[in-house]
């Protein structure tokens, strides 16, 4: 999955890269190895030592998404496999935060499992792409919707 997010983020050399919800920071570690600056945010204290420890040249920092201000803009944000964990009470303040950091021409990838995957006890909720257009349109312009050929 994560060379074809990369391939999907092209060209992305020199450009400001966020992880917004980096986990283990794999996609972070995939990216350090590119002409890219990039810098990977979590919630979570222990998937953010993990990550420091996976990727001891990158910055990662640990902090709620729906609070954070960024000093500077990004060229691309990606959140990937993040927003079914987040309440929906709080969806909206994070895709503003994020929209605030994104540049006026950036790029934002996101990526959720189909909605047609309810085994998954520890998100919130699921999206169907109508779902994730409705929430997403109110802070973002949409230029894709890449679909599972899967069924979702």
């Amino acid at each position: 999955m994560l060379s074809i997010i990369k391939d999907m983020l092209q060209p992305f050399a020199g450009k400001k890269i966020l992880d917004a919800g980096c986990g283990d920071g794999r996609f972070c570690y995939e990216m350090s190895r590119e002409n890219v600056d990039i810098l990977g945010i979590d919630y979570s204290e222990r998937a953010v030592r993990f990550a420091r420890a996976f990727n001891p040249s990158v910055e990662i920092l640990c902090g709620d998404l729906s609070q954070m201000s960024f000093l500077e803009e990004f060229d691309i944000i990606v959140i990937v496999e993040v927003i079914e964990h987040i309440p929906p009470k709080n969806i909206a303040s994070v895709l503003k935060s994020l929209s605030k950091a994104l540049k006026h021409d950036g790029r934002l990838l996101v990526s959720v499992p189909t909605s047609n995957d309810q085994t998954a006890k520890k998100h919130y909720q699921h999206f169907t792409q109508e779902s994730l257009e409705q929430l997403l349109r109110k802070f973002f312009t949409l230029e894709k919707i890449v679909g599972n050929s899967r069924g979702g």
